[in-house]
């Protein structure tokens, strides 16, 4: 979709993407390669716009989890080195190098897939991933010699990279769970030292905390403006990127005692001014933060009332109703940031019990991302 029929939708600041990325970068050296991860939809913001932004920025790779997703990023311009941090099969390979899409491997299907794939000395770049705790890809450290072996007697690869991830990175630096896999990954790195490789480990919360790692960064929810930490304070502004935006449709006054929406969870405490928003979850909202949530009109918090349902979602307007009386097409701001102030997603993250990345990633495909701060415009 690319038009707001019924003024409900997202705008996407290219330039707060932008200015994220360099934020975070301030907190790395020089030389920390870098690989932004726009799987996923680029967390719900868009892929294809995203990648083209953060190539003008010079980043070293992008990450995606699919195939799917790196063969659509080439079929619509995007250049450059694209990871492929998900397991997959034969096919699956082929199309890798159809579309020069580089794995990151973590078992020894997927290095058989890819044997069966190549020609002789073809020498495809490929990263390895090793397990040290996040117990879910990787290969076993166990098997780091034999790796090392292998990649030394193949003609048919070039082991450019290497990493691990970080399960519980928001512990950096207490001596904890993240030391721990550091220390394992470390010794795991030390057998490949006479390798030049990209050495990838620092996510978005551990980028925030580390103090002068050298390790490879792959930057993901900080990107698009939310703290991975939201009960800690940054030392850097992270913008949000995503602003979701609708309006009232209808304004209903009910009386005390009335309820509002499913189930009749909200009761008017008092004769209130209802307004009726064309949002809902079919559109990404979590249902789980209905009679909890917020939305900003103008500078005025109006509090969700009722039950979200599919397409609407009604909220109080009864602080606004007495003051202004035209009501209806007022522009409401879900979450993000406007002129007059900010909802985070990191609020109705909260409110829904999950996080800032389930809230952007579930805006779906019908609510239209309307861009903004694309070179040239």
């Amino acid at each position: 979709m690319s038009t707001k029929l019924r003024g409900t939708y997202a705008e996407i600041n290219l330039e707060a993407l932008r200015a994220n990325l360099r934020s975070l970068k301030s907190l790395l050296s020089s030389s920390n390669w870098i690989c932004p991860m726009v799987k996923a939809n680029a967390y719900g913001h868009g892929d294809v716009p995203v990648s083209l932004a953060l190539q003008e920025e010079g980043v070293d790779a992008l990450g995606v989890v699919l195939v799917e997703e790196g063969i659509h990023l080439r079929n619509h311009g995007v250049k450059g080195k694209i990871l492929v941090f998900g397991v997959f099969d034969f096919y699956s390979a082929q199309e890798c190098v159809n579309f020069q899409l580089t794995p990151v491997l973590s078992t020894w299907n997927q290095v058989k897939a890819f044997e069966e794939t190549l020609s002789e000395q073809q020498k495809y770049s490929v990263h390895i991933k090793f397990n040290t705790g996040m117990n879910r890809l990787g290969f076993d450290v166990s098997e780091a010699g034999a790796l090392k072996t292998y990649f030394q007697k193949t003609e048919k690869f070039l082991l450019s990279g290497i990493c691990t991830h970080l399960a519980l990175a928001e512990d950096w630096g207490s001596g904890g769970n993240t030391e721990q896999q550091l220390a394992i990954f470390e010794s795991t790195e030390k057998l490949f030292q006479e390798n030049s490789l990209e050495s990838h480990v620092l996510n978005s919360a551990a980028i925030l905390l580390q103090r002068g790692s050298q390790y490879g960064a792959r930057p993901g929810i900080a990107l698009y403006g939310a703290n991975p930490m939201p009960h800690r304070t940054l030392e850097i502004t992270l913008d949000p990127v995503m602003s979701m935006k609708s309006h009232i449709e209808i304004v209903r006054p009910i009386k005390k005692g009335e309820r509002v929406s499913y189930g009749g969870t909200w009761v008017a405490e008092k004769d209130t001014v209802i307004g009726v928003v064309p949002i809902g979850y079919g559109d990404g909202l979590p249902r789980q933060a209905s009679n909890k949530a917020s939305m900003l009109l103008g500078s005025v918090r109006v509090p969700v009332c009722g039950t979200i349902c599919m397409d609407y979602t009604m909220v109080d307007l009864s602080s606004v109703a007495q003051k202004e009386k035209n009501l209806v097409g007022k522009e409401l701001l879900v979450f993000g940031r406007s002129k007059l102030g900010q909802v985070r997603a990191e609020e109705w993250a909260e409110q829904a019990g999950t996080i800032s990345y389930e809230i952007t990633t579930k805006v779906s495909s019908r609510v239209p991302r309307i861009y903004y701060g694309e070179r040239g415009t």
